[in-house]
């Protein structure tokens, strides 16, 4: 599964477009143009709404950015790449986004499952705070980045603690995240209350900010159970 990242600007004119170019291309014998990647699937699901699911669909990219998608046929003839991924028996999509996840955590599974949050938060935050170091959350995080990448989610929004070491995880492996560092009003892995993990979260946002397109760095507040409404105003 693809992260397709300006799909919606395809337009079914840019497919005659490109169907008149291959002819163009054809009456000519112009070069090809040469890309770095190809990338074909028996079906190609744009995710505009009305457009038609593509047979025998292909992406073409170069420098990180979609030049055009259409028939496969179309930009075969348009374009030489580097490496062509082949996506036989293979859908082409957008990636998936996990708007909620506390990556890290995969290291606790199998930890007071099936409990009712509370029951379940009053095991977690004490484990947190003996267990979770910023080893714990580069491990955990890694993890969690595999299984996202193998499952086609190609962006997440994560709140955990050390969100420094979150951020290196995700710039070394190619995913999109918002990060947010964790702001709770108790003692935490990386800060003894509220004020203190404020000020960590401030210090996170300021040193990440603009350091990767890939990576924008937020603030998290825990919840209206571990912060009071002043706190979150």
């Amino acid at each position: 599964m693809i992260c397709l990242k300006r799909l919606k600007k395809f337009k079914f004119s840019a497919f005659l477009g490109l169907v008149i170019l291959s002819q163009i291309s054809n009456a000519f014998a112009l070069e090809k143009i040469p890309i770095d990647l190809l990338i074909k699937g028996d079906y190609l699901l744009t995710m505009v709404e009305g457009d038609k699911i593509i047979r025998s669909g292909a992406v073409a990219v170069d420098d990180g950015k979609i030049l055009a998608i259409g028939k496969n046929e179309v930009l075969s003839q348009l374009y030489i790449a580097e490496d062509t991924l082949e996506g036989g028996n293979r859908v082409v999509m957008p990636g998936l986004i996990n708007g909620h996840s506390h990556a890290a955590m995969t290291l606790f599974r199998g930890v007071a499952d099936d409990y009712p949050l509370f029951e379940w938060l009053s095991i977690l935050f004490p484990a947190e705070v003996n267990h979770v170091d910023s080893n714990f959350v580069r491990v955990g995080t890694e993890l969690a980045c595999w299984e996202m990448i193998r499952g086609g989610t190609t962006t997440f929004v994560d709140m955990y603690y050390f969100p420094d070491t979150i951020a290196e995880v995700v710039k070394n492996c190619g995913l999109r995240a918002l990060i947010s560092a964790t702001i709770i009003d108790q003692r935490s892995p990386d800060a003894v209350d509220a004020a203190d993990s404020l000020k960590n979260a401030r210090a996170f946002v300021e040193k990440w900010q603009g350091i990767s397109d890939r990576i924008i760095p937020i603030l998290g507040p825990h919840s209206n159970y571990t912060l009071n409404s002043a706190q979150l105003n």
